[in-house]
């Protein structure tokens, strides 16, 4: 079993037990510790049995994978983080909520309704109509837009979920450049570039680089549709068989109750793996390890839905 994940707390908390042969299932041959920009881009190729991803990159995977229950990163209280250097955006604009973009996309929607016929599971539909997908959000403000289309804008990834939330919330800027996760903050601190999208640990620490938030996207998508942000999923290949694809959905549920039920043995695997700090890694998995994670729900299916019916790649 070739299996392909971030070194994030929230994937190590996950796969941990598995990958460390903690379970009854036998352990993956190989495990790949990849950025997701990286994962997104090997899962089009296939070359993983098993793969994280991000939510947004969804619609071009199903061809070659289907969608887990387990193991998904879903948010109740906050995601992706849109900061800036304040060099061009007045600081009125600071942690205001954007606009739900112009027009849904039909084409993304359709994409995403594939994308879980594991299990028999039913298709995603779309249960709001295309008026509210339309609708503004409350408080919305013209020269906010106008500040934002001027900006240029430092991304994780063209298929990161960061992206499509701020694709959902926030008019395209002047002009975006991808670099590593790791690297925004810096980039954006030295006004190499005037925000960036922020995700992982950085989005916790950006403030003492002296930089500001516009919004946290992830507020922003449960303020807007009363449900978690859904921002990864983990996929296996479809070429596996209905009856291998369901034995490792349950494994990988297996090993997240694993970590919830050992927690402290866990963390201390997750300090000694990454050498981060302790108290950033139980943050990180606090936030975006819930019970969507153990089992997705039909929120967090409803999440997906919101989410992909309304943006597109």
């Amino acid at each position: 079993m070739n299996i392909g994940i971030t070194a994030c707390p929230n994937d190590l908390f996950v796969f941990s037990p598995w990958i460390e042969n903690k379970l009854q299932a036998p352990a993956p041959q190989n495990t790949h510790y990849l950025t997701i920009q990286e994962l997104n881009e090997k899962a089009l190729s296939g070359v993983f049995d098993v793969v994280k991803v991000s939510t947004f990159a969804l619609p071009l995977l199903t061809e070659k994978y289907a969608l887990l229950n387990a193991g998904g990163s879903f948010s109740f209280h906050g995601g992706p983080k849109f900061v800036t250097n304040c060099a061009k955006v007045p600081q009125e604009m600071v942690c205001v909520h954007g606009y739900v973009s112009e027009a849904p996309c039909d084409a993304a929607g359709a994409a995403a309704r594939n994308a879980r016929e594991v299990n028999g599971q039913r298709p995603f539909t779309s249960r709001r109509s295309k008026a509210d997908a339309l609708a503004p959000s409350e408080g919305q403000a013209l020269n906010t837009r106008e500040h934002i289309q001027e900006m240029t804008l430092a991304i994780p990834s063209l298929l990161s979920s960061a992206w499509g939330l701020y694709l959902l919330f926030f008019p395209r800027p002047k002009k975006i450049i991808t670099m590593a996760p790791s690297k925004i903050i810096e980039a954006v601190a030295e006004k190499r570039v005037d925000g960036g999208l922020l995700i992982d640990e950085e989005r916790f620490c950006f403030a003492e680089s002296g930089l500001e938030e516009i919004a946290d996207l992830g507020h922003c998508f449960t303020k807007r549709f009363n449900l978690p942000v859904p921002l990864g999923a983990i996929l296996a290949k479809k070429s596996l068989g209905a009856k291998k694809i369901e034995e490792l959905n349950k494994t990988v549920q297996q090993s997240a109750l694993f970590a919830k039920l050992h927690y402290k043995e866990t963390i201390d695997f997750i300090v000694q793996k990454s050498k981060k700090d302790r108290d950033l890694i139980e943050k990180h998995i606090q936030l975006f390890v819930t019970d969507e994670t153990y089992q997705m729900s039909e929120v967090g299916r409803s999440a997906l839905e919101a989410f992909l019916g309304r943006v597109q790649i």
